[in-house]
């Protein structure tokens, strides 16, 4: 291989380069077989754990332990008490009391529903199920939600978790947390030994980073951390704080490694560093005498049963898989418990509907404010049992399934704005689902269960037709129904918006619906409140329909269930629209809270509707003179011709294309000829962080948005507003590059 070689060495650059490789492949294989973590699945999770210190072992760990023998089964149930039996597993998840199964979920091949923890709740007294969720802790949208879950639970509650398919992946510090607050010893860390120091006398910090190549170490000692620890106030100082973490960071910062800085927590630390990693990198920070890693990693199964407040109660079980392609198995978790507690009952008579809410929140579980014995939140009390001008006789349909946390937050947001009547709502609810029909009943909101048709989008399809024949069935007086659903949280101004628009909307034929919400409408691409626009198109998300269109247009053709359409995305059809336009304002009344759904996970929802923009302002007064086809024409092209035209040499993506707090306006000029007419809107929309998915929100392919505080123009070249194009402007032609 070298033909230069010498008793010294070897002058070849290749082979010193193949030595270096096998020097550094051994300092890892032995590093990994010291700290006992050649197999752990948890250096692919990238998972943050600071814990509390914990009892150090002496013990050279240089294999995975081996599984602990399988607990004996408990002792047979008491006359008053009752067997409850968790399983977790790759495709099925149960829990039964007694033997009777009374919560089973299945994995369907190629879906992710249903994966991640399932958290059952149970009355001690009553043995029924008060709350059950699904925490997708897969992606960082599980923790988000399952951490205020688990706090709001109260003292006594029955608690079953068990893991379908992967729940480990974004489990981060929070959550961890907040499942050994329960009571769970498995789901945190376990101690290993490590090399240097003596118990309870660490001599210094390490950080090593186990990349899929190998181990880079950095060593710290005692007297640069002392000499760092100086030059740091007193009150700052952690020299013997916890020491586990886990992370992973942005590939862009892959190349420094600093030192701790002593100044911060080691959370702080922890971020400090690893920020600096590789994202393919788990970096570790520990004491020299002991490691503390995460139990549950990738593709464990745990099931846990515990009393809330009772942390020793806990049964539990963890099966960790043997490598990153194998699930574990199935792991079941057995305890025997007492049912024989009285049960807690809350002081209520001065309540309205305290009945009803005795009754629901005894079955319920997971809302705080509203079950609190010593602050139960109350609805505020309307100023007028009227509805406002302009809404006489139009009722609210609010299309519901089975989530009443999401249908509580609006029906707060509903009775918190300006003209909230309780007899106009009606609430869908697209099956039999008690809890949402228990929560209308307990704040006086009338309910009605639909028999549910189809599946996903044929099923939700099926369900706002019905909700839509229904709404106006009871309702025979009503000429107009204003449609929600229960993930949208409304303005104050709600319902004062929409009796602004239903004159404008009675008189005037080429409105097809009138929206509460902009496609456009971002924090920093809305502006005005008052200002209203016509666009071709039917934005839904909080909208109001005439009951003519509907029974004689939509309802005789609406799509069958099996079909699978979206709904929304029908009624945007030419076929369905006939030329009309809908009306929409330039700051929505709606705000799209929910993050789970058919069409809608965490990662969309953060990208397209959580910077979306929301009016807080209670009193506006629309821009409602203009708004008809023709004024609206004129009064567009007026302001297109007297709005400055801007560079269009410029690249449109850079940081001051379009001035800041400009008085007139801009305008720009694309080109709509081609092929695909959209594409060169497309990009734009990418570029300035706005919906580009598709072409929404214009007018005849004239666009109107605000971009730093200045509102833009963007007209098509095949647009009938194009002649107020110079002729020497060329329309600016892109495409968005293909992912």
């Amino acid at each position: 291989f070298c033909r230069k070689a010498t008793m010294a060495g070897c002058k070849c650059s290749r082979h010193r380069a193949f030595v270096g490789v096998l020097s550094m492949l051994a300092v890892a294989n032995t590093l990994l077989l010291w700290t006992g973590i050649v197999d752990s699945p948890q250096q692919t999770a990238g998972n943050t754990l600071l814990g509390p210190t914990v009892k150090h072992t002496h013990t050279l760990r240089t294999a995975p332990p081996p599984r602990p023998p399988r607990p004996p089964p408990p002792p047979p149930p008491a006359a008053n008490g009752f067997e409850l039996r968790a399983r977790s597993g790759k495709s099925r998840v149960s829990i039964s009391v007694n033997g009777s199964v009374v919560y089973s979920e299945r994995k369907r091949e190629g879906s992710d529903q249903g994966r991640g923890i399932h958290l059952v709740v149970f009355h001690p007294g009553t043995l029924r199920i008060t709350a059950s969720r699904v925490f997708d802790t897969y992606q960082p949208i599980g923790e988000t939600e399952l951490v205020p879950f688990v706090k709001t639970l109260p003292a006594g509650r029955i608690v079953v978790c068990t893991v379908l398919d992967e729940g480990s992946f974004s489990l981060q510090e929070k959550g961890r947390r907040a499942l050994m607050g329960l009571g769970s010893t498995e789901i945190g860390w376990v101690v290993v030994s490590f090399w240097g120091g003596e118990e309870g006398r660490p001599r210094n910090w390490s950080q090593t980073c186990y990349s899929f190549g190998y181990p880079h170490v950095l060593l710290h000692t005692a007297q640069q951390r002392q000499q760092k620890q100086k030059q740091a106030p007193q009150q700052q100082r952690q020299p013997d704080a916890p020491a586990a973490a886990m992370a992973r960071a942005p590939q862009q910062q892959r190349q420094s490694h600093a030192q701790p800085n002593p100044r911060h927590s080691n959370r702080s630390r922890c971020s400090n560093l690893c920020s600096r990693s590789s994202r393919d990198t788990v970096t570790l920070f520990f004491k020299p005498h002991t490691l503390q890693i995460g139990k549950l990693n990738w593709r464990s199964t745990w099931a846990m049963v515990v009393t809330v407040g009772n942390p020793a109660s806990a049964q539990e079980v963890l099966h960790l898989a043997p490598n990153l392609e194998t699930w574990a198995p199935d792991a079941e978790a057995t305890a025997v418990l007492d049912n024989s507690g009285a049960l807690v009952t809350c002081d209520w008579s001065g309540l309205m509907l305290a009945d009803q809410r005795r009754e629901f929140c005894g079955r319920y579980d997971g809302f705080p404010r509203l079950c609190s014995c010593t602050s139960p939140w109350q609805p505020p009390t309307p100023a007028s049992q009227q509805p406002l001008a302009g809404l006489e006789h139009v009722p609210l349909a609010i299309v519901a399934s089975n989530r009443a946390a999401y249908l509580m937050r609006t029906l707060r947001s509903l009775m918190n704005a300006t003209g909230y009547v309780p007899d106009a709502i009606t609430v869908f609810v697209d099956g039999f689902h008690e809890e949402p029909l228990a929560l209308c009943r307990a704040l006086g909101i009338k309910a009605m269960p639909m028999e549910p048709a189809g599946e996903k989008a044929g099923r939700i399809c099926h369900h706002v037709r019905a909700s839509l024949s229904a709404v106006f069935g009871l309702n025979p007086a009503a000429e107009f129904a204003l449609v929600l659903e229960e993930d949208l949280e409304v303005s104050p101004d709600f319902f004062s918006y929409f009796a602004q628009l239903a004159p404008l909307y009675r008189r005037d034929d080429s409105v097809y619906v009138v929206s509460a919400w902009n496609d456009l409408g971002y924090e920093h691409s809305a502006h005005d409140s008052a200002l209203l626009y016509r666009v071709d198109s039917m934005p839904g998300l909080g909208w109001m329909l005439k009951r003519s269109i509907f029974q004689s247009e939509l309802e005789p053709r609406w799509p069958s269930h099996a079909l699978g359409y979206d709904w929304d995305m029908w009624m945007r059809m030419d076929a369905q629209r006939k030329g009309r336009t809908s009306i929409i304002p330039d700051v929505s009344r709606t705000f799209h809270f929910g993050k789970q759904g058919v069409h809608l996970n965490d990662y969309f929802h953060n990208l397209y509707y959580a910077n979306h923009k929301l009016n807080k302002v209670r009193a506006v007064r629309l821009h409602v003179n203009g708004m008809e086809a023709r004024s609206y024409d004129d009064t567009l092209t007026t302001e297109i011709m007297a709005a400055e035209l801007l560079d269009h040499t410029i690249d449109p993506c850079v940081d001051g294309f379009v001035p800041h707090k400009h008085e007139q306006g801009v305008k720009l000029f694309i080109d709509t000829s081609t092929k695909d007419p959209y594409e060169t809107w497309v990009f734009l929309a990418g570029c300035w962080k706005i919906w580009d998915l598709d072409a929404r929100g214009m007018y005849k392919k004239v666009w109107r948005l605000w971009l730093r505080e200045t509102r833009l123009l963007v007209i098509g070249s095949t647009s009938p507003f194009a002649k107020a194009k110079p002729s020497a402007v060329k329309p600016l032609r892109k495409k968005k590059p293909s992912s």
